[in-house]
């Protein structure tokens, strides 16, 4: 079939002033916009209906796949005569090589994926078009199949790289719920397929075997039944093979997702639970998440299909001899095992604390160890190992003696108690007929099908303790926006106005009493202040809320006359620059530049990288970058090139002081310096920074 014209495609196109409309629509139509939501306005309706919207640009040769996978998405559309339009891709190419796209008319329209490219493609392709056929009749190539062949050949040669336009891609927003994202990660599809294919499997089984089976009780199995028995057996392998693909393609979509909503709540969550429980606490749980993923596609997937196989086996159960007492059995036998699956998932729970405890003592051995042999007294160096591995292995004796017990009773005990409840009816007839043929193929059926739950149970207790052991990180991914902010005044603050108030603060950890109770503070424009006071007394917690990296527990604090929530906290930390004590800050591996002006925009600018370097200097590290191979462009961190204590402390203050806040807190940040340095390098923050704090010990 031929390509579709330009010009037939034209009510398909959107104008260009109705973009949020068919970001709405199409939000709507693809199933990630929020049904109960109503939008208030057009530049806030993709957050209102918990849409996220991300612009991708595309070249002449990646314009294709941009259109089979972007969808659903808004694409922009440039045509030589008209003006610009949009083009509404619900989602990517179906059967048939056909695109859904969505008209403004609400209605779905599949047009060919030839079509479409055409028209993306139909003005940039007009502006070669003189040039490349004037070639082709130099080339005297006559009109045909290989002219065509030539000329987009040409085109292609002459338009690679070109840019093309680009698009807007509509995904759910992180705050969505998790029917969105999976609905926007394509899971839906694969998962309903290979239950659809594993039901259509089982039932061709059944019914071939039934066949068969009944013509060789009444004696009179031909030819034909033979190739229809045949027929059937291969029908049932091509759906198990397509029921098999479907969960590849679902272990892989699963699998994307499962890593990006875990990803997305590491990065939403309060670092300061994580820090609480130390490295060897998130080590344990960095554990507990890479493990959800396989747990989740073998165990749950595995226990999703066998439960089809279990209404398979009930349905032929019903169908034999003594079918209620049977599916009674059968009931039974599912009953039992959900007790199982309870009682495994406490244990399991119980087993995973300790376990995670073991991760903890691991890490804190490991990091201590070169302090313990210098310093502990030799016969207690591995005091307390003993104890937590035999507490370790009394919570996983119950649950390994659960296993076998279960393994018993679903390797082959449910067969005895059901073949026990067939053998009435066997004794009063008298005789073996079909339905007493049918009842113990059901039954045979049903223990395979017990016998393949039994043998995911373990994952899935495993991948639901694991799910909540990660419990924090979902809901963090999934917590809902914050309200719109009000924007930051344009104009500085009056001259001796304050800068930042605070009043009866209190600051504290969740469920510990408060560090500081009762702090008033306030800092006008240019003021240079030292907070001093002894180790604990909450100096450093204290300048973790100023700076808005934190929320107080009570009180009133204000910046420019707004509180955090009015003002809202990038603005705050984009006017409240921090540089935390030396054990919290890090060098990351990458350039110094990089490391001096990750908190100022990155990439950097020329007049930025001449101002990074010209502190550096006045900060006293002139002589590093000279001895530096690369300067401001050397690697440093773990593998790259080493800084000492006090290079590093230097870093971390131009970091704070290249960020161009109203207000720069610096928190021990002359600890490790000789004297000459700490008097240079205050003297350079007081002339850098519009306002300052300095926290020190007395």
């Amino acid at each position: 079939m031929s390509p579709a014209r330009p010009e037939t495609l034209a009510p398909l196109l959107w104008r260009l002033e109705d973009k949020h409309a068919a970001v709405v629509a199409l939000g709507r139509a693809s199933g990630l916009a929020d049904p109960g939501a109503v939008p208030d306005g057009a530049v806030d309706a993709a957050r209102a209906l918990g849409l996220e919207l991300h612009s991708v640009h595309a070249r002449y040769e990646t314009l294709p796949a941009l259109l089979r996978r972007a969808g659903p998405a808004v694409l922009a559309v440039f045509r030589p005569e008209g003006p610009p339009a949009l083009l509404a891709v619900c989602g990517p190419v179906g059967l048939g090589d056909r695109v859904p796209v969505l008209g403004p008319d609400g209605r779905r329209h599949r047009v060919p994926a030839a079509a479409l490219l055409g028209l993306l493609r139909e003005a940039v392709e007009a502006s070669v078009a003189p040039a490349v056929e004037a070639t082709l009749r130099l080339a005297g190539l006559p009109p045909g199949r290989a002219r065509g062949r030539a000329r987009a050949g040409l085109v292609a040669r002459r338009l690679q790289g070109r840019p093309i336009g680009g698009a807007t891609l509509v995904r759910a927003a992180p705050h969505a719920g998790v029917r969105a994202h999976a609905r926007d990660a394509g899971i839906p599809g694969p998962l309903l397929l290979a239950l659809g294919a594993r039901l259509a499997t089982s039932v061709v089984s059944v019914g071939g075997w039934g066949r068969i089976g009944e013509g060789a009780l009444a004696g009179r199995i031909s030819p034909g039944w033979l190739w229809g028995w045949g027929l059937l057996l291969l029908t049932a392998l091509a759906l198990g093979q397509l029921g098999a693909l479907a969960q590849g393609e679902l272990a892989i979509r699963a699998g994307a997702w499962t890593k990006a909503q875990l990803l997305r709540g590491a990065m939403a969550a309060d670092p300061g639970r994580w820090r609480r429980e130390g490295a060897g606490g998130a080590l344990a749980r960095v554990g507990e998440s890479q493990a959800i993923e396989d747990l989740v596609l073998t165990g749950g997937l595995g226990a999703l299909l066998a439960l089809v196989d279990l209404a398979v086996a009930g349905w032929v159960l019903a169908q034999g001899a003594a079918g209620l007492p049977l599916l009674l059995v059968l009931l039974l036998g599912g009953l039992a095992l959900g007790g199982v699956a309870l009682r495994l998932f406490r244990l399991r729970q119980r087993w995973t604390a300790r376990r995670r405890a073991l991760t903890a003592l691991l890490v804190e051995r490991m990091a201590g160890h070169h302090t313990r042999l210098a310093q502990a007294e030799p016969g207690r160096i591995t005091e307390g190992e003993d104890a937590a591995l035999a507490s370790y292995h009394q919570a996983a004796l119950p649950m390994d003696r659960l296993r076998v017990a279960a393994s018993a009773l679903l390797g082959g005990g449910w067969s005895l108690v059901a073949l026990g409840a067939l053998a009435l009816p066997f004794v009063i007839q008298g005789s073996a007929g079909t339905g007493l043929a049918v009842a113990i193929g059901g039954v045979l059926l049903g223990q395979a099908a017990l016998a393949t739950v039994g043998a995911q149970l373990d994952g899935l207790v495993g991948a639901a303790v694991s799910w909540g052991e990660v419990g924090p990180l979902l809901q963090a991914a999934h917590a809902p926006p914050a309200p719109a902010r009000v924007a930051a005044p344009a104009v500085p603050a009056p001259a001796g106005a304050p800068l930042l108030r605070a009043d009866a603060l209190e600051v504290g950890w969740p469920g510990r009493p408060p560090v500081v109770s009762g702090a008033a503070l306030q800092l006008r424009v240019g003021d240079r202040v030292l907070l001093t006071g002894p180790s604990g007394a909450g100096k450093s917690t204290l300048a973790g809320v100023l700076t808005g990296a934190r929320a107080p527990r009570g009180g009133l604090l204000l910046l420019r006359g707004l509180d955090r929530a009015s003002l809202g906290p990038e603005q705050w930390r984009r006017m409240v620059a921090q540089a935390p004590q030396f054990h919290e800050n890090h060098i990351f591996e990458n350039t110094l530049a990089f490391n001096l002006l990750m908190g100022a925009g990155w990439p950097a600018s020329a007049d930025q990288l001449a101002g990074a370097r010209a502190l550096c200097e006045a900060l006293g590290l002139g002589p590093l970058l000279a001895r530096m191979p690369a300067g401001l462009n050397q690697v440093v961190g773990a593998s790259g090139w080493q800084l000492s204590h006090g290079e590093r402390s230097r870093v971390f203050l131009a970091r704070a002081l290249l960020q161009g806040a109203e207000l720069v807190v610096l928190d021990e940040s002359f600890a490790a310096l000789d004297p000459a340095s700490l008097r240079r390098c205050l003297a350079v923050a007081l002339a850098r920074a519009p306002t300052l704090v300095v926290i020190a010990h007395p």
